[in-house]
């Protein structure tokens, strides 16, 4: 007999983002939450660009990254999720809740492609993880090429975010006591622009996918940067002290 708490739910196939009022409804229930059961800090708001369309970016190693981006970003956000896991119940209905744009992490499908692009020529703001899955070891990895194919299709900018401090928040709850999440914002980049070439477009995809990973890099602690901890272009995107 399957778990029920793990096994697929046939509705979750069918999330779309929810309407602009309540996503941005939903912004202001997730910061109040926030405050309440955590110590949140906020770097760099004056990086955010006042319109899009933009492309936010940001690292994956805990259930905790998107709600966070949702809370520090102040416009409702689109964000891609994957569309192809076993969501447990316990997330599942916040994610209903909120809406996302289901993807399949190996290969963008059209109606992936249809609903980013639909967003970016309304010049709104699209979210995504470029290491497409979470990493508990809380090491940077190499990113898919998801962002800077969405930063090609809308002529986007894209914007840089590090998440730190996350750890196991259950530990000071049990304790009756606050974690502390950090929420490091960079300078916007791009847009990339994409070769038609295939061989060349392959080429670009490696090379600006780890650009994108650079700047994130740049705003997490040096000891979770995974791979890019040593890469000396890492520095020139650094604009914070660790």
């Amino acid at each position: 007999m399957k778990d029920s708490k793990t096994e697929k739910q046939p509705w979750v196939e069918t999330i779309r983002p929810r309407p602009r009022w309540v996503r941005q409804l939903s912004r202001w229930i997730v910061y109040i939450v926030g405050n309440s059961v955590a110590t949140i800090k906020v770097r760099g708001r004056q990086y955010i660009p006042e319109s899009g369309p933009l492309v936010i970016v940001g690292n994956h190693f805990s259930l905790w990254e998107p709600p966070l981006m949702i809370y520090a970003i102040p416009k409702p956000l689109k964000i891609l999720a994957a569309g192809d896991v076993n969501w447990p119940l316990r997330q599942a209905w916040a994610l209903y809740l909120y809406g996302y744009i289901p993807t399949n992490r190996e290969s963008f499908k059209p109606s992936t492609i249809r609903e980013a692009k639909k967003a970016l020529d309304r010049d709104e703001f699209v979210g995504i993880f470029p290491e497409a899955g979470m990493n508990p070891e809380l090491q940077l990895r190499p990113g898919k090429p998801g962002a800077v194919y969405l930063s090609d299709l809308g002529d986007a900018r894209i914007l840089p975010i590090g998440f730190s401090g996350l750890g196991n928040p259950k530990r000071h709850w049990k304790n009756l006591n606050k974690p502390t999440f950090n929420i490091r914002i960079g300078k916007p980049f791009g847009p990339f622009q994409l070769s038609r070439d295939p061989e060349e477009k392959k080429r670009q995809f490696e090379e600006y996918g780890h650009e994108v990973m650079r700047h994130i890099a740049a705003l997490i602690p040096p000891e979770w940067r995974g791979m890019y901890r040593d890469d000396p272009k890492v520095k020139k995107y650094e604009i914070y002290n660790f």
